[in-house]
């Protein structure tokens, strides 16, 4: 019968884009061999020295998650013994030291996360009141304590947590800031995010949240519990908007919510817990979500669903609402902000744009609106449009001369070009109504255009050639 070798992959690979900096850990009869990354063609080689005849065995495939067979799909992603390969191999003491080449594929990527030090620990939370730090780790089991090995240290440890396991008044510190500890839970609608963070008694030092929901009912998650935060990541379903309490207090400054697939976020500066001129990044879910930026600089993305973006009222902001009908409002805050339109050709996906400031306005501090050039196939990305008049650009485009002209005029006139001889896209600003105008063709006069924004109360100080950016 084959001897089993494990072989651990370090780095929940349900979680990685490319197979690039995912390690590995190859090891007999509880001693490691040896330990590794996989190169970016998702392959790697074992090497290992034999003294016998032959060497037979298997390898047994394990992730973070539990599954161990050879090809599996966990979490909507599946990944597998590259084709004409398998999980046994044969050495043959003619050759030493052995090599055993693997690779696996990937389907349905989502978004990174790093592989842990291999010197770091995995905790698993249980049913009973968890303890863990850098000096003590174990369970309260009908009062007394339990305890076992597992610490926090100073490398990357990984918390997991199975729904229900997460709140017996957990308590959790690592006094090792930095070193990128996550906790990753998942919830239900009986063991829900909300209730779960609520009845811990505090977590401390773990810098990544992950939380996956099934049906989660939770409305409102305060997360004063927490301290020494940097990033919330949140999947999965949910019945009601969730709504985040306390969060710049638990040192969050990164939020991701783009893999939520029902339910929304509301990210409001009102509940934030505190003020701070940190730069934040908050990245919405694919349903309504409210996100606003507290007095420092700030990433928001909306993606898509309604969303409500605000500003920040102190520092400039890059805002990306995404697509459907969305609402921004960039304050009055003498900085620089910047509203990303980028693949927005539907008047659905058009909103208003408040506050937006004028160059005429403002000319140190004046906003600026981002198109990409593939969508917008007039502008050329990373050059400077020239701003024209309507009848300036009807007579470029008879002649193909139009390139990289932004149309800045009365609707009227707007709306008598034809500019179908470029043979681009064009974009137009509207100066007494202020809608900006999408055309695939350029052919504004027989209607062949959408409004896909407007900035409010705007008017005339408006100046494409300072306040348009292309972008690839």
């Amino acid at each position: 019968m084959a001897k089993k070798y494990k072989f651990s992959i370090l780095g929940d690979v349900t979680n990685a884009t490319s197979v690039t900096g995912v390690g590995y850990s190859y090891e007999v009869k509880g001693k490691t061999i040896k330990q590794g990354s996989v190169g970016s063609d998702g392959g790697f080689t074992l090497s290992f020295k034999n003294n016998k005849k032959t060497l037979n065995g298997s390898i047994e495939f394990e992730d973070l998650n539990g599954a161990n067979t050879a090809n599996f799909t966990n979490g909507g992603l599946e990944y597998s013994l590259a084709s004409g390969e398998s999980s046994r191999f044969k050495a043959n003491s003619k050759k030493s030291p052995q090599t055993f080449g693997y690779a696996f594929s990937l389907s349905n990527p989502v978004t990174p996360i790093p592989p842990p030090n291999p010197q770091a620990n995995r905790l698993t939370l249980t049913t009973f009141e968890d303890i863990y730090s850098d000096a003590i780790g174990g369970q309260v089991i009908g009062g007394t304590f339990t305890p076992n090995n597992e610490r926090f240290t100073a490398g990357q440890d990984i918390v997991t947590s199975t729904a229900g396991t997460l709140g017996q008044q957990d308590s959790l510190t690592d006094n090792t800031a930095g070193d990128n500890d996550e906790i990753r839970t998942t919830t239900n609608a009986n063991n829900n995010l909300q209730n779960s963070v609520a009845a811990t008694t505090a977590i401390t030092g773990i810098e990544n949240l992950y939380a996956t929901g099934s049906n989660d009912s939770s409305n409102a998650v305060d997360l004063s519990k927490f301290t020494g935060l940097s990033t919330i990541k949140v999947d999965g379903t949910f019945t009601n908007q969730l709504t985040l309490n306390q969060y710049l207090t638990s040192g969050a400054r990164t939020f991701d919510f783009s893999g939520m697939t029902s339910g929304g976020v509301n990210i409001s500066n009102a509940n934030s817990g505190i003020n701070t001129g940190d730069a934040l990044t908050m990245i919405g879910s694919r349903l309504n979500d409210t996100l606003e930026a507290n007095i420092g600089s700030a990433t928001l993305i909306g993606g898509l669903g309604t969303d409500a973006i605000t500003g920040s009222s102190v520092s400039g902001i890059y805002a990306e609402g995404g697509k459907d009908f969305d609402t921004i409002d960039l304050l009055i805050n003498n900085a620089r902000d910047t509203v990303s339109l980028k693949n927005i050709t539907d008047v659905f996906d058009g909103g208003p744009i408040s506050n937006f400031a004028g160059f005429t306005t403002n000319n140190v501090n004046y906003d600026v609106l981002e198109f990409d050039a593939s969508t917008f196939t007039n502008y050329t990305a990373n050059t400077a449009v020239t701003q024209v008049t309507a009848a300036q650009a009807q007579a470029s485009a008879a002649a193909q001369a139009g390139k990289n002209q932004f149309v800045v005029d009365t609707q009227a006139n707007i709306f008598a070009m034809n500019l179908t001889a470029q043979g681009t896209a064009w974009l137009a600003y509207s100066t007494d109504v202020n809608v900006i105008y999408y055309s695939a063709t350029g052919d504004f006069a027989n209607g062949q255009f959408n409004s896909i924004g407007q900035l409010v109360g705007l008017g005339n100080t408006f100046e494409a050639t300072r306040q348009v950016s292309i972008v690839a």
